[in-house]
């Protein structure tokens, strides 16, 4: 893994981490990850440079925040209390946490209980990892429904060989399909509304007979759901609400 350094900085009471790569390259680059901002810088480049492009890059941040303010939300710290409710796939999990001594976060449903032990000294970094579990652990919950649905649309509309369907936490995409005929879902998609989710569905089977976003491709999607750009219209205004 390329080595790199750590700076922070704060806007509007979040704190926002950036890493800095020292590469061989001959110009900067900023991007936003979803967990933290990316400045690329020439390997060899002097210190008082170095902080010049920092503060660039801290600008064109808060720019960003400006004017897409729920761009910040990927780097707000999550906050979990006993009692927090997660909607998944239709069904309602209320959060309850213990702190324990112990050293890993475990995670289990009870009912419509999602029970969490945690360490007591927990920092900033393990609640980064509550987040993972908690997704992974309610996905578990609801896997057998949801891949019942995923085979139900696909008998009803598609009639395509399915090799395997996987629940994971992603933020790049809602779901994908393979040319092996795996279909991969966000974790994140399970807090969206059932006709939303639905839609994401369509479009991954819809691979299986194109494995592209051509004109076929879209006239397959229609086909099955007419309505499919007010889900994408969805997806696109309050996808960013979609996270644990």
């Amino acid at each position: 893994m390329a080595k790199h350094l750590d700076h922070i900085f704060e806007y509007n009471g979040v704190r926002v981490p950036l890493k800095i790569y020292k590469e061989w390259r001959s110009s900067t680059r900023i991007s936003m990850a979803s967990k933290f901002i990316i400045l690329r810088v020439p390997k060899v480049l002097p210190g008082p440079i170095l902080r010049q492009e920092i503060r660039r890059s801290e600008e064109w941040c808060k720019a960003q925040f400006l004017n897409k303010p729920s761009l910040l939300d990927r780097y707000r710290l999550k906050e979990y209390r006993t009692g927090d409710q997660f909607r998944v796939f239709g069904k309602v999990y209320t959060l309850s946490l213990h702190p324990a001594k112990r050293k890993t976060v475990s995670a289990k449903v009870k009912g419509d209980a999602l029970v969490v032990s945690y360490p007591e000294d927990t920092d900033e970094d393990s609640l980064s990892s509550l987040s993972n579990i908690i997704s992974r652990t309610l996905a578990k919950a609801v896997f057998h429904e949801f891949s019942e649905l995923v085979h139900q649309i696909n008998r009803n509309h598609f009639g395509e060989y399915i090799n395997d369907i996987r629940l994971k936490y992603n933020r790049s995409n809602w779901g994908s399909c393979s040319s092996n005929n795996n279909l991969n879902f966000s974790t994140r998609l399970l807090l969206a509304p059932l006709d939303v989710i639905t839609y994401v569905i369509v479009h991954e089977l819809a691979h299986l007979k194109e494995l592209n976003h051509s004109s076929r491709f879209w006239n397959i999607v229609e086909s099955v759901m007419p309505d499919y750009q007010k889900k994408e219209e969805w997806l696109k205004k309050f996808g960013h609400s979609c996270d644990f």
